[in-house]
């Protein structure tokens, strides 16, 4: 009756731990417009799940953040069909997808993987909307201590060259994008 239970009871934490499993491999939720962060290490893959319309035009950039990675994008229909994917389309290491137009609605699958062999490290992914105007996603660092506030482009700037002036505004500087 002993080696029933303890049997019974691995089962059950294998049950546990490969429903667990099977969730994971899911994929994160995904939503236009709001960037998310990542830590992949080198070959390592992370999983999100994107619910969308027919006719919707997806831009999907993933950036390196720091450490050693080379972030390369993967976009799957429902289905599970390869429809798209990118490495180094963005400039530098970072990956850029654009130009698909999607077919029906569903639940797509957005997969990010560091091709780099080196240690790893941290990407920012976001995904919008080809027509959406472009937007910023702030955070502020008066928690720190610090005297400003922390801004991230919900989309890659599109300029290499940037030439910027310092204005004097009181007591406060701040800084102004010129292109």
């Amino acid at each position: 009756m002993r080696h029933i239970i303890t049997l019974l009871g691995i089962g059950v934490v294998l049950a546990l731990a490969f429903g667990t499993a099977s969730a994971q491999q899911g994929g994160i939720p995904l939503r236009y417009g709001e960037p998310v962060e990542g830590e992949l290490a080198a070959s390592a893959t992370d999983t999100y799940i994107l619910d969308a319309s027919a006719g919707d035009k997806p831009v999907i950039a993933a950036s390196a953040k720091g450490g050693e990675i080379d972030p390369a994008v993967r976009l799957y229909d429902p289905a599970g069909q390869l429809i798209g994917e990118d490495d180094n389309g963005g400039g530098k290491l970072n990956a850029y997808l654009e130009g698909i137009v999607l077919s029906q609605d569903g639940a797509y699958t957005v997969e990010v993987t560091n091709q780099s062999e080196g240690q790893g490290g941290r990407y920012a992914l976001v995904v919008y909307k080809a027509d959406e105007l472009l937007s910023f996603h702030g955070d502020s660092g008066a928690a720190q201590g610090d005297d400003y506030l922390n801004y991230e482009l919900s989309r890659p700037w599109p300029y290499t060259d940037l030439t910027y002036r310092i204005a004097d505004s009181g007591s406060k500087y701040s800084l102004k994008a010129e292109s």
